[in-house]
């Protein structure tokens, strides 16, 4: 008799968001459901009207528990592509609003390959899955619609393209609801202005609009980056009805380059889009000068090449504070007290030191080549850390004890070093000397080993260029000096402005966190023709990859030593990808983006 109470209690929605999957639907539920005026179904994915619908209305009426709310909504984004679920919703809620988020379809098709790759769904690659997506769907929409079976695993959850294919869905839900009751939004406006977008969901449902007092809801992840050519494919596929979407919802999603910009308050550094892939974030700032105010992260970003070289030439505006804790005698010390930490440094680079740095490295490289290795935990990082071993004379007993430069372990190995030794002789304190040694270690092995690893991941995501590099290995040092502008190690450096300053149009206030922004002055149109790409014809000693100024990486010798002669040994080695490069894991910070993991092997047959 409860059971039977239950079901006999609560009522039907009058608004549905019906997709699309990995659109922002839980996003859009969890803030409507923040309001007073609306009831949202007790899970958020019913799916009635697709895999539930034999379970019935009672069932359905059960999840809804109203108490005066005007709106009874629920989100279940299969329901745009499931064949049945118009015609379903349209018999028993003809008049309910629908509410439709649309993605760009290649974002979306590969956020849904990665949330099946997280849950163990998907065992394929993302190219692999879309090349047996039309077998692996093959018959399951018409087994649905004619009801030989109820549901589809398949047709749910390896439909990666053809959720993106958005005109023939929408058409169908068009022959069942009357346009002006369904209202599409872009999911892309959702994730930038949350709140006016939610303004406009609210307005279309007749309740008062609200302040959205919690954005942390819905499903947010990182993903690697999709590889170039994947994306191109998926963009050539969906431009195909390109002309009707457009004429359907009045939208469409051109290439990214066509993209219009953000608005300095829409930009976030730190959202998972823009740590994967920041140049897109750089671009929309660039849009509104060489140095743009960002709200979001609180610091003035400076991304104009002529601005950022501007700024690393002036320590007396631009000062080098921030990085004070870190290390007082080089990193954070402003002329005249970086001089003397500097000329301690540069008296190590001699041409003999650089020599036996280059020849550990190469030997370290040797041994390290097994059939089968990581590049970088198995290749870039070791060779990089005997390059610097090597370069401050550090003993071989004392190399394992430097994984974690701030630990005593690491200040213990410091002080046999023959740099530590030289630089406490020439007056430096025992504290000075370590944090010399410290920042140093960090900048030349860093600067090495992600200089290298991304060589590495441009040669494995062109083949061409492999080739070509592999054949004139005289072109190696300017790849070099593409990789290093295309990926600087770091890709913003953090400045304090003691005065105030113009930098092109921006007035920069006293006291402003600022930060130059390497990677942003290396792809500056205005500077480089194609800056996105590797031109192995670029003029040389433009970019700004190491930095400039008094503070230019002090690991930038060794790097442009090294990088060439290394990629020349993995090419007599005959390398390949080990794995997919689209399951390349990256390290995803605002200040920098890096492959953590690279599998190589040496190429079969």
């Amino acid at each position: 008799m409860r059971l039977r109470a239950l079901l006999g209690r609560g009522a039907l929605p009058n608004a549905i968001v019906i997709g699309a999957m990995k659109s922002g639907t839980t996003s859009l539920f969890d803030y409507l459901t923040q309001h007073p005026d609306v009831c949202g179904s007790r899970t958020k994915e019913l799916h009635f009207f697709d895999n539930q619908f034999p379970l019935g209305t009672r069932w359905y009426r059960a999840n809804f528990t109203p108490r005066g709310e005007k709106v009874r909504l629920e989100s279940s984004p299969y329901y745009f592509f499931h064949p049945l679920a118009p015609a379903r919703a349209a018999a028993l809620v003809p008049d309910a609003k629908l509410i439709l988020l649309l993605r760009n379809p290649a974002d979306r098709a590969y956020s849904h390959y990665n949330q099946n790759r997280e849950e163990g769904l998907e065992p394929l690659s993302f190219e692999e899955a879309l090349e047996r997506e039309a077998e692996r769907l093959a018959g399951e929409e018409e087994a649905l619609a004619s009801g030989t079976v109820e549901r589809s695993h398949a047709h749910q959850t390896f439909s990666y393209a053809a959720k993106g294919l958005y005109a023939p869905q929408l058409r169908r839900w068009l022959q069942h609801f009357p346009r002006g009751q369904v209202l599409i939004l872009k999911a892309e406006d959702l994730f930038r202005r949350p709140q006016e977008t939610v303004d406009q969901v609210t307005d279309f449902l007749g309740i008062a609009r609200f302040p959205i007092a919690d954005l942390s809801g819905g499903n947010r992840r990182r993903y690697p980056l999709m590889h170039p050519e994947t994306r191109r494919r998926l963009e050539r596929m969906f431009a195909a009805e390109a002309e009707e979407v457009r004429a359907l919802t009045g939208m469409w999603w051109p290439a990214r380059a066509e993209d219009a910009p953000l608005a300095p308050a829409e930009i976030d550094l730190q959202s998972p889009h823009l740590l994967r892939s920041p140049w897109q974030g750089y671009d929309a700032a660039r849009a509104h000068g060489d140095a743009v105010w960002l709200p979001r992260q609180g610091f003035w970003l400076v991304v104009g090449h002529g601005a950022v070289r501007e700024a690393l030439a002036r320590p007396d505006i631009f000062s080098s504070a921030p990085y004070r804790e870190l290390d007082p005698v080089l990193a954070g010390a402003d002329p005249p007290k970086h001089g003397r930490g500097r000329a301690l440094v540069e008296d190590m680079l001699s041409a003999e030191a650089m020599g036996h740095a280059t020849q550990a490295a190469l030997q370290e490289a040797h041994s390290l080549l097994q059939q089968e290795l990581d590049a970088v935990s198995g290749f870039a990082m070791p060779v990089a850390a005997a390059a610097m071993a090597a370069l401050l004379g550090l003993p071989p007993a004392s190399r394992p004890l430097m994984a974690d430069p701030f630990s005593p372990a690491f200040r213990q190995a410091a002080s046999a070093a023959e740099a530590y030794r030289r630089w406490c002789a020439a007056g430096l304190s025992a504290e000075q000397a370590a944090s010399l040694f410290r920042i140093v270690w960090l900048a030349g092995t860093v600067a090495l080993e992600r200089t290298l690893a991304w060589a590495i991941y441009e040669l494995l995501a062109d083949p061409a260029l492999h080739a070509r590099l592999a054949a004139e290995p005289a072109l190696l040092a300017p790849f070099a000096e593409e990789v290093i502008r295309l990926h600087p190690p770091t890709h913003m450096v953090n400045r304090t402005a003691i005065a105030a300053s113009a930098l092109g149009a921006a007035q920069i206030p006293e006291g402003a966190a600022v930060r130059l922004c390497l990677s942003a002055a290396n792809r500056d149109p205005a500077v480089f023709e194609s800056p996105h790409r590797i031109d192995l014809a670029r003029a040389p000693g433009l970019h700004l990859g190491f930095g400039g100024g008094p503070h230019a990486c002090v690991g930038a010798a060794l790097a442009r030593a090294l990088v060439a002669p290394l990629v020349a040994g993995l090419f007599g080695w005959d390398f390949e990808a080990a794995a997919p490069l689209d399951e390349v894991q990256f390290e995803e910070a605002v200040e920098s983006l890096a492959p953590l993991s690279l599998p190589i092997r040496k190429r079969q047959g």
